[in-house]
């Protein structure tokens, strides 16, 4: 497969840009059931990427209704999905694929290797996010794919916080 960011060019509208943020999803996916290393980091950030495709397809689902303006701030916001996702897919790539030994001398550097998957997620959570608010949904899949929970929602068994 080719780099998810040549496909950003298969259009200006919003359904190619879309287009290219599902094809760079799915090389994300192709990439980790490739990992031998560091799957548990890759499928995290796996996990962002669906949830961020989830918000991703409200939004090509409601933005015939969004004004211009609107229009234009989703292709920025969407721009910065397929950048990530861009970068998520060279990641798992290499860090993916070390090997034993590699992956040993890296243990010692783990938390430099555990911060730049760190960073994919929050950059996803955070792209999602902004996807959900742009288009006035209601959703957020949070971390690695879960719902997340809102005020006085406790997240482990999403039963109110009634305090006492």
């Amino acid at each position: 497969l080719g780099s998810p960011t040549s496909s950003v060019y298969r259009g200006n509208d919003l359904a190619g840009i879309f287009a290219s943020c599902r094809d760079a999803t799915m090389e994300l996916e192709l990439a980790v059931r490739a990992a031998v290393s560091h799957r548990e980091k890759c499928a995290v950030v796996l996990g962002a990427a669906v949830a961020v495709n989830i918000a991703l397809a409200e939004a090509d689902a409601v933005s015939p209704a969004l004004d211009a303006v609107t229009q234009m701030q989703l292709k920025r916001l969407c721009s910065g999905v397929l950048s990530t996702l861009g970068l998520a897919v060279a990641r798992v790539r290499v860090y993916g694929q070390f090997s034993r030994i590699r992956k040993i001398f890296r243990l010692i550097r783990y938390r430099a290797t555990e911060s730049k998957f760190e960073e994919l997620r929050s950059d996803l959570e955070t792209l999602e996010a902004q996807l959900w608010n742009l288009t006035g949904a209601v959703g957020g899949l949070g971390l690695g794919g879960t719902v997340a929970p809102g005020p006085g929602v406790d997240g482990m068994t999403r039963k109110g916080n009634r305090g006492g």
